[in-house]
């Protein structure tokens, strides 16, 4: 992964080598904008405990390719280390549902619920929204289930157990469309290319779909070197680890490599 990443500076942008005004928008008030730390103090909380909680879970995954796969038994802490968002990428999730307004989310993979907390915080202020978060894992969304409720009270996720495969065609219909879906489960090239498909018939102009772990693997670079080329896609943007991609038609074509250092940072989530 060393190569990648190296290949992905070489390759990146920064803010002011940015031309479209769009990417330089979304640079400018999604990647590089500041949040007062107030507004993450409930996050902050629970990663504080699962960094300290040393019981034992047993995950049971579903998902091929996923990192969990591996995973039997392990602490809590050791999992929360192993795989959580850390706090660069969970403060886009924040800053781009609260910058573009978005309503309607989708979120294959809830782990340990750190990235929906993010989202809940974005949406806690919302009254009409719909997010919707779906594991395959029944230990971890027993677990998360419970975390959420301890420590976002009240708040309007509707987790879901189940294969992706299974459940999202199901929540799929029920949404008139999809604003924000965060893709980061099972980290296959067939099952991530199905999963497009399937979200892709739900966006509208204002949409983006997140890719988690794009350069994760030889099959996820090459998912997303497809997925940027389909015509629906008018925009992609790739942050190494994360890579989205918008719909806005009335933009030509163009894919960028951001520079944006919230990979290396280290994992607080």
């Amino acid at each position: 992964m060393l190569i990648q990443y190296l290949n992905y500076l070489y390759n990146s942008h920064n803010l002011h080598s940015v031309h479209s005004p769009f990417v330089y928008d979304f640079n400018k008030h999604v990647l590089n904008a500041k949040n007062e730390v107030v507004e993450f103090d409930a996050i902050n909380g629970y990663r504080n405990e699962l960094t300290q909680d040393v019981s034992i879970l047993k995950i049971d995954t579903l998902g091929a390719g996923s990192k969990r796969k591996i995973i039997d038994k392990i602490a809590v802490k050791a999992f929360y280390n192993l795989t959580c968002t850390n706090h660069s990428f969970g403060s886009i999730l924040y800053r781009i549902i609260q910058y573009y307004n978005y309503n309607n989310i989708i979120e294959l993979g809830t782990g340990m619920g750190i990235g929906t907390s993010y989202m809940l915080q974005a949406l806690k202020n919302k009254t009409k929204t719909s997010i919707y978060s779906i594991e395959g894992s029944e230990v971890l969304f027993n677990f998360t289930r419970s975390q959420l409720n301890k420590h976002f009270s009240g708040h309007n996720v509707q987790l879901i157990k189940g294969n992706f495969d299974l459940v999202l065609p199901d929540i799929l219909a029920s949404m008139p469309s999809i604003d924000l879906a965060f893709v980061d489960g099972n980290h296959s090239y067939e099952a991530t290319l199905d999963y497009f498909k399937m979200l892709l018939a739900k966006t509208n102009n204002n949409s983006v779909i997140i890719f988690d772990d794009i350069n994760w693997s030889k099959p996820m670079q090459t998912v997303w070197k497809e997925i940027i080329q389909f015509p629906e896609v008018t925009c992609s943007i790739d942050l190494f680890r994360w890579g989205l991609v918008f719909f806005r038609k009335e933009m030509k074509k163009e894919h960028f490599t951001i520079r944006f250092n919230g990979f290396l940072k280290a994992h607080i989530s």
